[in-house]
């Protein structure tokens, strides 16, 4: 099993190259499709993107136009140029002041799309403060702790969080939906054309909900699967851990990277009669990177919660199981926190897979270098 599972990783490479082989060398990086893979410290982007672009940093600035899609991460990220097509957000504070021509999907713990906005598709906005002020042509839906609407919703809207208001410029065309310990004013159910209906909780809350991150079934898998990916891979694991941090801007940019990418490139595999095999194996190594990067994120929080204990020096098995153990019980309570705290885990989740890719690629670069030290 062991030798199977080590030459699945390293036939994952042949995908991973050349993602990997930008986030450990330049900053940018351009496809024969004219998309755009942006990482660093601070990214800016100052020319138009003909294509899709993908962008993570400290900062992210959005200044030029972007044909198709964005996908953007970082600790600020502001979109001030137009979007053709959807928009992709996730950082600590995110502001966007531009035209969208799709769906717009933001989560951070700040969110804020200003008045001269206007999203084409839908609007899912997630985050402890956020505020909507633009123009939806279509549905809204938003999540959080502190909720401000103040724009216009040509369709319905959703609205969960703790505390809710409608601005006095706000419009909602169609339904409103909406979940929050305080009712709305009769003041702002006027400014909402359809039917509103105000439910007891948000979603995914129910006390007696008996399934999700915190089902010890659930807990027990991911200890079983973590604790033999410890003792298969014990190399595998301390690098991706040394990947993450020192490299965790990149590694998450390799994380959603891998989430948009790889399954429109196994479906082109599967177009084509002798690429069936190479698509199908693709699209079964979708959700097994997603697990190893959820476990080795794991891991990782475990030997940093050991450290922060002074525990560091306890290299023992049992003692791994132990550290694996609360960091999945962190996990856990983080992501019953509504919404931020499912962001919070994902986002650790990407972290964890970009940063085991690009072990893998460093791993095989020098066995090539190796080979031509042989030959």
């Amino acid at each position: 099993m062991a030798s199977t599972l080590k030459q699945f990783l390293l036939g994952l490479v042949v995908f991973c190259v050349p993602l990997a082989a930008m986030a450990d060398g330049s900053a940018a990086s351009h496809s024969g499709s004219g998309n755009t893979y942006l990482t660093g410290s601070e990214v800016r982007i100052n020319q138009a993107v003909p294509a899709d672009l993908y962008a993570a940093g400290g900062a992210v600035v959005v200044a030029e136009p972007v044909a198709e899609d964005a996908t953007l991460a970082g600790g600020r990220v502001d979109v001030m140029a137009a979007v053709g097509q959807d928009l992709r957000v996730a950082g600590g504070k995110v502001a966007v002041d531009a035209k969208i021509g799709g769906d717009l999907l933001a989560t951070g713990g700040n969110v804020s799309v200003s008045p001269a906005s206007r999203v084409g598709g839908d609007v899912m906005l997630a985050g402890g403060e956020v505020r909507f002020a633009g123009q939806a042509m279509r549905d809204v839906k938003l999540a959080g702790g502190k909720l401000v609407l103040a724009g216009e919703v040509k369709g319905n809207a959703r609205l969960y969080g703790q505390d809710i208001r409608l601005a006095p410029g706000a419009r909602i065309g169609g339904d409103l939906v909406y979940a929050s310990s305080n009712p709305l004013s009769d003041q702002e159910l006027a400014l909402v054309a359809g039917h509103v209906t105000r439910e007891a909780d948000a979603p995914g809350r129910s006390r007696n909900a008996g399934s999700g991150w915190m089902h010890p079934l659930f807990f027990i898998s991911m200890l079983a699967c973590g604790a033999i990916l410890f003792l298969v891979f014990p190399n595998a694991v301390k690098g991706t851990e040394q990947a993450m941090w020192h490299t965790p801007l990149k590694s998450l940019a390799l994380g959603l990277a891998l989430l948009f990418t790889l399954p429109p490139v196994a479906i082109l595999f599967m177009i084509t009669v002798i690429g069936i095999p190479i698509g199908f194996g693709l699209m079964l190594a979708y959700p097994l990177l997603l697990l190893l990067g959820y476990l080795c994120a794991a891991l990782f929080v475990g030997h940093a919660v050991a450290h922060a204990l002074n525990q560091s020096g306890k290299t023992g098995t049992g003692w791994q199981v132990v550290f694996l153990a609360s960091a999945l019980l962190l996990f856990s309570l983080a992501a019953s926190i509504p919404v931020l705290g499912g962001m919070l885990v994902f986002l650790a989740t990407l972290i964890g897979m970009g940063a085991m890719v690009q072990w893998l690629y460093r791993r095989y670069r020098g066995r090539a270098a190796g080979a031509e030290v042989l030959l």
